[in-house]
């Protein structure tokens, strides 16, 4: 499936615990516009204890164990010409990833994204960020900060030359790079965790990569540089992508949504 789809959102996905003797997936997915073919084969997902759910303002919220549902949904094929929601929402699972392949490459690495929550340990390289603006300004005390929070058990170290808190203004090029290459490349050196360097900026990503980062975070989503995108995949190097409403100087000017989740998809 490629590009979003027309009738489904997946709201959350959650391992089921193991201890419960169970290896699946439980989802909850919205299914809108649903039409009366899909009524009807919800009903019978809901009769037969394939999902539960619940319907309001033209659309349905359900929760399912992935192995159960997608069972239910290959007996109910020769319906989905009357259910379109229904039947991607068949696609949909049928290209959903097993536990065993959540796994995220980062330059030769394997990293598993199954077993636990990984800890990302910040480090503001910044006179100005709005947690501990100015305490590691120097690439010394930053290193040092680095290591402790790799002591305290930080799986990620991420580097930042810019502080992108709510009115900050940005800082160029060359000062950025700066900041952050001398402490990409001390970490580097003194210890084998992840390294990821916070910019939007496609030269710095650049430069930050070939000082030893092994991630780039991007606050804008790949949407402030147009060059990020090719400079990630050239490299690479893992990505991690964040959504922004306008820019760090007027992101907090009055943002609305009216469906946060849909919004943030979107834009990603």
């Amino acid at each position: 499936m490629t590009g979003l789809p027309k009738h489904l959102r997946l709201k959350a996905a959650a391992p089921v615990f193991q201890g419960a003797g169970l290896r699946d997936w439980q989802l909850t997915v919205l299914l809108r516009s649903p039409s009366r073919g899909d009524r009807e084969i919800l009903r019978r997902a809901f009769q037969n204890g394939a999902a539960s759910g619940q319907e309001a303002e033209g659309a349905v919220l359900l929760t399912f164990l992935l192995g159960q549902m997608k069972s239910f949904l290959a007996g109910q094929v020769a319906d989905f010409r009357q259910a379109p929601a229904t039947a991607e929402l068949h696609g949909f699972l049928a290209d959903f990833p097993p536990v065993r392949q959540w796994i995220w490459e980062v330059k030769g690495r394997r990293i598993s994204l199954r077993e636990r929550t990984l800890i990302m340990g910040v480090i503001n390289v910044t006179p100005d960020s709005f947690s501990d603006g100015g305490r590691y300004i120097s690439a010394g005390r930053a290193v040092e900060h680095g290591l402790s929070l790799a002591e305290a058990g930080a799986d990620i170290l991420d580097v930042g030359g810019e502080s992108t808190r709510p009115g900050a203004e940005p800082v160029p090029e060359a000062e950025e790079r700066r900041r952050v290459l001398p402490v990409i490349e001390k970490l580097k050196a003194q210890t084998d965790l992840l390294i990821s360097v916070d910019t939007y900026k496609a030269s710095v990503a650049r430069a930050a990569v070939k000082a030893g980062a092994d991630i780039v975070n991007d606050i804008s989503g790949f949407h402030f540089d147009p060059e990020m995108a090719g400079v990630v995949a050239e490299s690479g190097a893992g990505a991690v992508l964040m959504h922004i409403r306008g820019t760090p100087r007027n992101m907090q000017q009055n943002p609305q949504y009216s469906d946060v989740i849909e919004e943030i998809l979107v834009y990603l």
